[in-house]
């Protein structure tokens, strides 16, 4: 802990994000609410969740861009000046009245290019600031002081959905992304040039995801599958609260990234080195359960934010696993492709899901989707690990101790 704390580079690392990710999920929570109440429809929430996911699928393609440029900064730089500015423009359009759905779902699209970029840049970064036995500790402070500035994007938004509109949240937003663009130049991260062509970048960032780790490949295949459900608790959030009560909408959202904020700083303290397998899953079969419980038991406020909150917390522990052994058995010289390849396979299924679930919603009611999901999800999270034993016993101590 003491060696991250005196590390600029992290300090700045984390500053920095810390803007982007404020001004990320005041986006995050103000679009699905206003999709749905402004233009009256689960199914367009869906088709603009579908969109920008959809996007995010195809992140494969800007891995090798990030890895042949040798410094990040510029990346990141310019994806958040460019997200910065649209969130402006459609701030006017909601202003002036003048936005309709096609428009809408333009500038959702153009913001997804720049997120997935900006990502993409700043997957790579912490393998190379800090040292290797240090990734688990840095992977996780950071993804716990991300939920927590996450959260405090959450709580802005949901603040201003209930007081003010949607136009304030995207202003912010756009202020946000240009104090961290400032940052981002500050920041001292040369790195190691890759691949000069693009095609050789593409080509060896899926060589190694289908001939370099095994275990990663199969790892990444399953978590696919479980990302299906992944946006099936903000659609269902959104669906119950935001018609009936802003301020529910606001408070369960909130609560269910305050959840993921906690299993951060968890993890970060007490990362499961020895039993990724065990741990992952551990948490998939919890989110099912809580998933059932949810729609089951939720009949006072107390018993959802309670629900809430413990969803936030296992369905984020599970992927925050996954990503910090991702970093640590992928060799950092190729980590941004590999990265933005294996999301290929979770997003895939992610933006099914976007559609999908909407549809259920109409056609079955949202406690038996819930419910059958929950059921699902606990199903597929004891299944797995029978059906494959080696997923159980995967540990990221060797490759620590090797490194």
């Amino acid at each position: 802990m003491a060696s991250l704390l005196h590390n600029r580079r992290f300090i700045l690392y984390n500053s920095k994000n810390s803007f982007v990710n404020i001004g990320y999920n005041l986006y995050q929570i103000t679009i699905p609410f206003f999709s749905f109440i402004y233009f009256h429809s689960i199914v367009f929430t869906g088709i603009i969740l579908f969109v920008e996911y959809g996007i995010y699928t195809l992140t494969f393609l800007s891995g090798p861009i990030v890895d042949k440029v040798e410094d990040r900064r510029y990346i990141m730089f310019l994806s958040e000046i460019v997200i910065g500015i649209s969130a402006l423009i459609l701030a006017l359009l909601i202003h002036i009245g003048r936005l309709n759905e096609y428009i809408f779902i333009a500038i959702v699209a153009f913001m997804a290019i720049g997120h997935d970029i900006m990502w993409t840049a700043d997957w790579t970064v912490i393998p190379i600031i800090v040292d290797k036995e240090d990734l688990p500790r840095a992977n996780g402070y950071s993804n716990a002081i991300g939920n927590a500035s996450s959260t405090v994007g959450f709580v802005l938004g949901g603040f201003l959905i209930i007081v003010f509109n949607a136009f304030f949240s995207m202003v912010l937003y756009s202020l946000c992304l240009f104090a961290g663009s400032f940052l981002t130049l500050v920041m001292p991260i040369a790195l190691t040039k890759g691949e000069r062509k693009m095609r050789d970048g593409l080509i060896s960032g899926w060589r190694y995801v289908f001939k370099g780790n095994s275990n990663l490949l199969i790892l990444s295949i399953i978590i696919s599958i479980f990302s299906f459900f992944s946006l099936l608790p903000v659609l269902g959030i959104t669906y119950i609260f935001a018609s009936s009560s802003s301020l529910y909408y606001s408070l369960m959202f909130s609560l269910f990234y305050v959840g993921a904020m906690f299993s951060g700083i968890a993890i970060g303290k007490y990362f499961p080195l020895r039993f990724v397998g065990k741990a992952m899953f551990g948490s998939l079969a919890v989110m099912g359960i809580l998933l059932v419980a949810a729609v089951v038991l939720s009949s006072l406020i107390i018993l959802d934010t309670l629900f809430w909150f413990l969803i936030g917390f296992f369905s984020s522990s599970y992927y925050t696993i996954y990503r910090i052994y991702l970093k640590i058995v992928t060799p950092k010289e190729i980590i941004g492709r590999t990265a933005s390849n294996l999301y290929t396979f979770r997003g895939i299924a992610t933006v099914l899901g976007s559609v999908f679930f909407p549809i259920l919603f109409l056609a079955y009611g949202i406690h038996s989707v819930f419910i059958i999901s929950g059921i699902l999800i606990t199903i597929f999270s004891i299944v797995f690990p029978i059906i494959i034993p080696s997923i159980m016993q995967l540990s990221a101590t060797t490759t620590v101790q090797n490194a």
